[in-house]
């Protein structure tokens, strides 16, 4: 901490400064007391007016990104020295024992992971913020070097001052809401210049981290499969902007893209200047050269006459010529398929092998180890489709689509749970369309089935034209019946992407997911997925939907509406059992479970450390099909930012997935006594939720009115536009209770359940007890512990740290109608003593075990106050003008923004 406080320090002084320059002085005093001084009470100079308001939540926000900086390069730091528990080191030593070498190996073979990018909306800064954020942590990165001269120092000192200022002059809120097409651009950015340097240093790390745990060369073969997807142009559940035409583009710049991080990388073997005069060529290597470059006519002969004397770098040309790119001024500027150019990676690696064993023939291992096995990494990695991309809609989508097309064809509809079972037997096994769909019309008056068909149609035109690797899966939100994922293999018969092995057996060569998200979906989805996996064409499509790979199906579980649903104690629990039922009904028949955690960018929402979350998961969840798990919003800012902060969090993935590959027994959870604080905390949430001044209470007494007019996603906050609970979003629903600093999602419930097990089951109170502490303990005890237990009090005990009674009741007072209040504030109240009481009496204190926290919070205690008080003004005058003021809208905005920037999250 004590590196933090001088980095901020240093960081804080130079703001100060720009701020001074900028005829601030005042504000800069104001500010230096809220940060520096974290015990005073700044409140009393804390004037309402709306100017001093909105340079207050400025200076605030710029304050607390400036503090988040030097908290990441800290964190950086330990991580560089290897401090960090979870990572690869630490597991390889773990699985280190005589003669065991080849078994780590092929556990490294086996270890697939794929994080997939989403533009959810709870990224409050806008991009051009962000990239001044990087600007000023390269800079901060600039000041590590030893032995910098005066003059050096002063001048990374101007620049900071100079980015400090531009972030001060620079508006930090969304004017407008992005378009879909400016999301895909901002992920784009983190695919092409950060993802492949992070790939790189990881599989650094993963060499030096093997060779020291083992002292034996790794095998460049021997390296992990890591795979990224992307929901951004594919994911269209309630989002009517995601449509066929904006998915076909979004695919149309990956494969760009994904080209022009192979040339780049392509570009770096140009270093390969080894004269064929100074080592010893293999003769069929020329003669392979020459006939490729024969092969190519004129540009091929081109090549040949550029670096003579190098053929190894004439390779690299030839290799150059034959992607798909036209270059002009050395720019890629679009796609140009060329008979001469790849059409599969395959081709690209199987060029870059040969380049490989002439290089080692030539005693050029050296090279192949730092030139040529990074650029493999790279290529194996973003192929020729850089990320996967999902398709989500929702199933009441796809059911209304289904109804229509029956409609338009003239079948009269299933009424009956018995009729539409005998329907979609009947039509499943019928290659036989509804109708002859015909793509040029328009269908305006069938909404949902003409975009269902159409989107449907691009991934089977995809998939002619360049395979199936572009396509990642078919998401199917709130599937609550088997028959919401049948009916997907119906619309896709009609389009043609429904497709016959040529015995008569239908298959479908895109991965069909149901997502549960509910607790009753969870519930349910043990015996949806027996159901989905009995039937002919899920059996016979297996094969296709894990390719190299044991057969396998992909399950996506939603961490946020099971959260809002039932609370976090039940939320997690259920979740747990439903994947422990599901593995079970998989591995009966012999079939893998890739599971796919929807989790979000806050604990209510499935977040956490990584190397926790995936060490709690249930037993078989992680096997040779792998794991993927969102990264959404803020979290992708945070977590992959910069290549350094990108490796460390899949190098957390990927150790924290290759020790779950390793047979070892791991306590379980005790379910019995989960079973009983599931069952009293669902109780006590739904109590909450349930009573009619509840929602009241929640319109008021947080900033959701706020939230839903904010402009940091292209997505609506509603799935279809009606003001109730069950159609309010999870994000907008977790942001809101965060912004109060209730942060209930995360803890609310826990303490009446842990209290009723206390008092009326002592003996599982005390068992619970000594798991608990175990869990908490150091060294050898921690053997003994739930890895489940490990991460649930953890997870809980950091929400309820960041939960403040005092500015509950502060905004609380928003509530107009005294009776709502006095209904609902008290259980919430009552319920937090309790949740802190009972952890105290389960774990011990909570601070004086998480130094860390406590810190953290103590840093950003006296400003958040002070933002808090601000914007509970803001709201009282904004709703005064029946929110029709959009001066006062604006500084809202930016309180949102300043007050997620100190607490780290937004929804």
């Amino acid at each position: 901490m004590e590196r933090i406080s001088t980095e901020f320090l240093y960081l804080w002084r130079a703001f100060e400064q720009v701020l001074g320059e900028n005829g601030e002085a005042e504000l800069a005093d104001r500010m230096s007391a809220l940060f520096l001084s974290p015990a005073a009470d700044a409140s009393v100079h804390a004037a309402r007016s709306l100017p001093v308001s909105l340079a207050l939540f400025q200076a605030g926000s710029l304050a607390f990104h400036l503090m988040n900086i030097a908290e990441e390069r800290a964190l950086l730091r330990a991580y560089r020295r290897e401090e960090t528990p979870g990572l690869l080191p630490e597991r390889l030593n773990q699985l280190k024992r005589p003669g065991t070498d080849d078994q780590t190996l092929a556990l490294l073979q086996r270890v697939r992971v794929e994080p997939v990018f989403t533009a959810h909306p709870t990224e409050a800064k806008r991009a051009t913020i962000l990239e001044h954020h990087r600007e000023l942590y390269d800079l901060l990165t600039e000041t590590d070097r030893e032995a910098l001269t005066e003059e050096e120092n002063r001048h990374i000192r101007e620049r900071i001052l100079e980015i400090i200022d531009r972030l001060w002059k620079t508006g930090e809120i969304y004017l407008e809401k992005p378009d879909v097409a400016s999301e895909v651009s901002n992920i784009l950015h983190y695919a092409t210049n950060i993802l492949p340097d992070a790939i790189v240093k990881l599989g650094q790390r993963l060499t030096d981290s093997y060779e020291t745990a083992s002292g034996a060369s790794l095998p460049s073969e021997a390296q992990p499969e890591i795979r990224f997807g992307s929901w951004v142009g594919g994911d269209r559940d309630g989002h009517p902007f995601v449509t066929a035409r904006v998915t076909e583009e979004t695919l149309q710049r990956l494969r760009l893209q994904a080209f022009i991080v192979i040339r780049r990388q392509l570009l770096r073997l140009i270093d390969l200047s080894l004269s064929d005069h100074r080592v010893q060529v293999p003769d069929h290597f020329i003669n392979r050269l020459k006939e490729r470059a024969s092969s190519l006519g004129e540009s091929g002969q081109a090549a040949l006459k550029r670096n003579v004397g190098e053929s190894f770098r004439q390779w690299v040309q030839i290799m150059l010529i034959r992607l798909p790119l036209a270059v002009a001024r050395d720019h890629a500027t679009h796609l140009e398929q060329r008979p001469e150019c790849y059409t599969d990676p395959a081709e690209l690696l199987d060029d870059i092998a040969i380049l490989k064993d002439a290089l080692i023939s030539a005693g050029g291992q050296r090279q192949v180890r730092w030139l040529l096995d990074p650029v493999v990494q790279v290529i194996r990695t973003f192929r020729f489709h850089l990320l996967k991309l999902d398709i989500r809609q929702n199933s009441a989508f796809y059911e209304t689509a289904l109804l229509q097309i029956l409609q338009h064809a003239g079948i009269p509809a299933p009424a009956t749970a018995d009729e539409r079972r005998l329907f979609f037997d009947r039509e499943l096994s019928s290659s036989r369309p509804f109708f002859p769909y015909d793509r040029n019309h328009a269908y305006s008056d069938k909404p949902e089935m003409a975009e269902s068909l159409a989107t449907l149609q691009v991934i089977a035109d995809w998939m002619r034209r360049y395979g199936p690797e572009a396509i990642g899966h078919l998401i199917i939100s709130m599937t609550r019946d088997a028959t919401d994922l049948f009916t997907v293999y119906l619309l896709a018969r009609e389009v043609g992407l429904l497709r016959n092995d040529g015995d008569g057996q239908f298959f479908m060569p895109v991965s069909v997911v149901p997502l549960f998200e509910t607790i009753d979906d969870l519930k349910r989805a043990p015996q949806i997925l027996e159901q989905f996996l009995d039937h002919p064409i899920t059996a016979q499509s297996l094969r296709f939907w894990n390719p190299g790979g044991p057969p396998a199906v992909t399950i996506m579980v939603g961490y946020s509406d099971s959260n809002k649903d039932g609370g976090f104690l039940a939320s997690q629990w259920s979740l747990y059992r439903s994947q422990q039922d599901m593995i079970a009904i998989a591995e009966k028949r012999g079939i893998a479970v890739r599971f796919f955690h929807g989790r979000g960018g806050t604990i209510s929402r499935g977040a956490g450390p990584t190397h926790r979350f995936v060490e709690s998961l249930p037993e078989g969840s992680i096997n040779a099909a792998g794991i993927r798990l969102t990264e959404q919003g803020e979290t992708i800012a945070q977590k992959y930012g910069t290549p350094l902060t990108a490796c460390y969090n899949l190098e957390q993935l990927v150790a924290g997935a290759l020790i779950r590959l390793a047979p070892r027994r791991r306590p379980g959870p005790p379910g019995t006594i989960l079973d009983r604080l599931t069952q009293s905390s669902y109780e006590r949430w739904r109590s909450l939720l349930d009573r009619p001044a509840f929602l009241q209470f929640y319109a008021e007494a947080t900033p959701i009115d706020a939230i839903e007019t904010n402009r940091i996603g292209s997505r609506p906050a509603r799935r279809t536009g009606r003001r109730s609970l069950a159609d309010l979003r999870a994000i907008p629903w977790v942001f809101s209770w965060s912004q109060s600093r209730f942060h209930l999602t995360g803890w609310f419930g826990t303490g009446h359940a842990l209290a009723e097990l206390r008092q009326n089951s002592p003996q599982e109170w005390d068992e619970l007890q000594r798991l608990s502490v175990e869990a908490n303990a150091a060294g050898a005890d921690r053997a003994k512990a739930s890895p489940f237990l490990i991460a649930l009090w953890s997870n809980i005990e950091n929400s309820i740290a960041w939960a403040d009674p005092s500015i509950m009741e502060l905004y609380s007072s928003l509530v107009r109608d005294t009776d709502v209040r006095s209904d609902v504030l008290p259980l919430i109240l009552a319920e937090y003593e309790s949740t802190m009481k009972e952890l105290q009496l389960l774990r011990g204190d909570l601070f004086p075990r998480r130094k860390g926290l406590h810190a953290t919070l103590q840093s950003r205690s006296a400003a958040l106050h002070e933002l808090h008080r601000h914007q509970v003004t803001l709201l009282r005058d904004w709703r005064e003008t029946d929110r029709s003021n959009k001066d006062i809208e604006q500084v809202l905005l930016l309180s949102l923004s300043a007050i997620a920037a100190g607490l780290k999250a937004t929804g």
